[in-house]
């Protein structure tokens, strides 16, 4: 279990910043001013529900720890505080969304990109756009899912995976008021059964007003442009993918020829670990980072 971090010299700054068309993407930047250190960017998980909540437990994490002076942590659009979907939406797209977020930021300097779960693929799409970003770090993720492939793919393929994740959300989408849901308890869970009572507890402070923009953000998680990016970037900076072995959401089975696609890619495999350990142990996760 991952403990929290109580260090007053972690400071927290949050703006919510336009970037046209309609588009708003909160944020959040933690840092130790105290410090040296590099500037990194955590992309949150979450093909249904997330938002930056998901991140900040690790981001102080990793900061206390003297790995990053520095850390941004958005809310992706379609979560917490960002501009819902209006439609099904590329990652490509989402990545530019980042991409913007920076420059309005001002960002100037080389900066680390981790994502987790969805936030990876993303990571891999932003780093192809934009020279600041200088490294990748997939957190219980990759460069494509397994759903095309897996054991899974039947149920992807004829769409029953997407019917009963609609089905879910129209069930136990709530008529909360809330701004934001805090889902930082996750990492308080100790098992599988725990993650899925905090997965519908999650729903339920969500508000229906906003069962629109989550069902594109399912569909927009499962079409298949979304899948695998493997087509359309390829990256010479050091790739890090950490993942458990028994994984079966994200690709970790990397042939010959994505290799050659990406040179500086290498893997940390946390044995025995699924998906869901992403935060069931997530302090082994955090710990692989190779800083």
């Amino acid at each position: 279990m991952l403990k929290k971090i109580s260090n007053n010299n972690i400071k927290s700054d949050e703006y919510s910043v336009e970037l046209g068309n309609a588009i708003t993407i909160h944020t959040k930047i933690l840092s130790n001013p105290e410090i040296e250190g590099k500037t990194a960017i955590l992309l949150h998980s979450g093909a249904i529900t997330g938002n930056h909540t998901l991140l900040e437990r690790p981001a102080r994490w990793l900061i206390n720890k003297g790995v990053f002076r520095e850390i941004i942590i958005p809310d992706r659009r379609g979560a917490g505080g960002s501009s819902p979907f209006t439609q099904v939406t590329s990652l490509d797209e989402q990545a530019e969304d980042i991409m913007l977020l920076l420059n309005k930021l001002g960002y100037k300097k080389k900066i680390i990109a981790l994502g987790a779960s969805l936030g990876g693929p993303i990571s891999m799409l932003l780093a192809s756009k934009d020279s600041r970003i200088t490294e990748v770090i997939l957190l219980a993720s990759s460069f494509r899912m397994n759903l095309t492939r897996g054991k899974f793919h039947y149920l992807y393929k004829t769409g029953v995976m997407l019917f009963f994740i609609k089905l879910a959300l129209s069930l136990f989408t709530g008529n909360s008021d809330m701004h934001y849901v805090n889902m930082d308890f996750v990492y308080d869970k100790h098992n599988t059964l725990g993650l899925i009572v905090a997965q519908i507890k999650i729903l339920r402070q969500l508000n229906k007003k906003h069962l629109r923009s989550f069902y594109f953000m399912a569909e927009s998680a499962f079409n298949k442009m979304n899948m695998d990016i493997t087509d359309r970037v390829k990256l010479s900076i050091p790739i890090t993918q950490i993942i458990g072995s028994k994984d079966k959401v994200w690709g970790k089975n990397i042939s010959q020829e994505e290799l050659k696609q990406y040179p500086g890619f290498r893997q940390e495999i946390i044995k025995g670990a699924h998906h869901r350990d992403l935060f069931l142990r997530a302090d082994e996760f955090l710990e692989k980072i190779p800083f």
